[in-house]
């Protein structure tokens, strides 16, 4: 990766972080259950277009905790995961990842039984019945251990049915809700009634924000996010849903009911001693029961990795981000899967898809080098025009387009090709950061886990964490000893010495403030790339050794 590649970088995610440090809503106190909140309501409004209504309240982060499943419990397995259902809400109690090919770290909760939001797929109307979404069921039928279980309770005029399949592989389950009259009169159930997606935690402590979130795609197609920084209060949102996915940086609970949604509630927890999580439900629309009738919702349920074919095949691919370049990231992916596939190993599979796309784009590169070298070559006489004209502007910039026309130069010829090759370098970093497929994937020596910053040794700092070189782990501070960021610091600086100016430095002081940036840039990027996962900066540190490799082939 040149300097020009990586300076563009460096100041695209310096933006990012100064507007998430300085322009973000401060972090809120957490409140303990038994003080008071203080709490205001937004009132409420009606795009008469879209036909959608917003409702927040105000309060302090609510702190939950992990309990025990309650109830009667049954099991319900297939290849790739375990699902445990309770009475206790006739709901999931929790979904058990298996460890596999594409889970390599571990299996995984991915739906903890917290309190004292509700459990997925766990009914609720605050209205006229009361639904509890924590009352006891019965299991009626269904063999846990054949996949299927089925619940049924009363809550006053309303007899509520569930039942559940389980795919005989995969990550997905199919949820069967009948909601029948059993009084003599009709039954007007309001739009409170709401099934719920459950909460998913952030990973690890040190994830935060940064993965958290609610995804939705409306009835007219269109994919929304909702970053968890924005989720502060509980919020409730009217508009037509086809599917709602919860999701942290690898995994995700993902809704899709057979008709459209009316909306969603959703809010952020704080877990005792433990991150933050996010919990949704999606809201049924208003209905009127007759005497004896029986209405069916029927949702299926996706609760797995955010791997792309999977998630593809259950329709709702768009869970997984790529960011602005997504048609490129998809293919990256496709690519980094292919190059594992032969290799076994996805380290060597980044390093090689890394050669490739140095090779892909070596043409832009060279072009961007060359020109670069011609306007270093033009230097001296740039400086003398300068000199010469310095008090008519004017005339000094006609007479240096007249250098560059004579000498067929483009000043712009070094950053037009870096422009062209940007959203594939974006894209193969979005790719990096959320692809389930590095978690825990190992590489080599001391690198066990691509996902996860590449930490030679670790010390414990006591009950502090140092800025940018410390990081929570199982709840604990530490000092880490990053390998990776540092090869790449050390590689960027050698690259930085051979790459030619471009003959911008006209005078003593820019040259010196050149030299500034030659040793201040390096030690930026080691600041900010110390503790990402080690698979993104192996990708870094191999794509500037190949770009010096590159240089020193062109300069001969």
């Amino acid at each position: 990766m040149d300097r020009k590649t990586m300076l563009a970088l460096l100041l695209s995610m310096t933006v990012i972080l100064s507007y998430s440090y300085f322009f973000a809503p401060p972090q809120k106190k957490i409140a303990s259950p038994d003080v008071g909140k203080e709490e205001m309501t937004v009132p409420s409004t009606r795009d008469s277009e879209k036909n959608s209504m917003k409702k927040e309240s105000v309060t302090k982060i609510p702190e939950v905790a992990v309990v025990p499943p309650e109830g009667k419990l049954s099991t319900a397995s297939n290849s790739a995961m375990d699902i445990t259902f309770s009475e206790r809400g006739g709901c999931i109690a929790s979904a058990t990842l298996r460890k596999s090919e594409i889970i390599k770290k571990s299996s995984i909760d991915i739906a903890k039984p917290l309190y004292p939001p509700a459990q997925p797929l766990a009914i609720k109307h605050s209205g006229q019945p009361e639904i509890d979404p924590y009352g006891l069921y019965e299991q009626i039928q269904g063999q846990a251990g054949a996949g299927e279980v089925s619940y049924r309770k009363n809550f006053g005029d309303i007899q509520i049915t569930k039942s559940y399949s389980i795919s005989p592989q995969g990550f997905t389950l199919a949820g069967r809700f009948e909601l029948k009259n059993i009084g003599s009169a009709d039954l007007p159930i309001n739009d409170s009634l709401r099934i719920s997606a459950g909460a998913v935690a952030a990973l690890t402590q040190s994830e935060k924000d940064s993965f958290l979130g609610l995804d939705y795609m409306d009835d007219q197609g269109r994919i929304k996010r909702v970053a968890a920084s924005r989720l502060r209060a509980e919020k409730e949102e009217r508009v037509g849903i086809k599917w709602l996915a919860l999701r942290n940086q690898f995994f995700a609970i993902v809704l899709r009911p057979d008709t459209p949604a009316a909306g969603y509630s959703a809010g952020k927890v704080r877990m005792k001693n433990g991150p933050d999580a996010l919990e949704a439900s999606l809201l049924i629309p208003s209905m009127i029961l007759k005497a004896g009738e029986t209405r069916t919702l029927n949702i299926r349920i996706y609760m797995g990795p955010k791997e792309y074919s999977a998630l593809e095949a259950f329709g709702a691919a768009g869970v997984i981000d790529f960011g602005w370049f997504g048609f490129l990231g998809k293919w990256i992916l496709k690519g980094l899967n292919v190059l594992y596939s032969i290799c076994g190993n996805y380290g060597v599979a980044i390093i090689l898809l890394t050669i490739i796309i140095r090779i892909i784009l070596y043409p832009l590169n060279q072009k961007s080098f060359r020109s670069m070298k011609e306007m270093q070559k033009l230097q001296p006489k740039i400086a003398a025009l300068q000199e010469k004209h310095k008090d008519d502007p004017k005339r000094k910039q006609e007479e240096m387009m007249k250098i560059y026309k004579e000498h067929g130069v483009n000043p712009a010829g070094g950053c037009l090709p870096l422009l062209i090759q940007m959203p594939i370098l974006i894209a193969f970093f979005r790719v990096l950061q959320n692809a389930v497929e590095l978690w825990g994937a190992p590489f080599c020596l001391w690198m066990k886990d691509l996902s996860e910053p590449d930490a030679l040794w670790m010390i414990g700092t006591g009950e502090y964490t140092l800025p940018f070189v410390g990081r929570i782990i199982n709840g604990k501070p530490y000092l880490l000893l990053n390998v990776l960021p540092i090869l790449m610091l050390v590689v960027f600086y050698i690259q930085q010495k051979m790459t030619p100016t471009g003959g911008m430095a006209s005078s003593p002081e820019q040259q010196q403030s050149q030299k500034m940036m030659a040793y201040l840039t390096p030690v930026m990027f080691g600041v900010i790339f110390y503790n990402m996962p080690a698979g993104l900066n192996l990708y870094f540190a191999v794509s500037t050794l190949l770009g010096i490799l590159q240089q020193k082939y062109m300069i001969r």
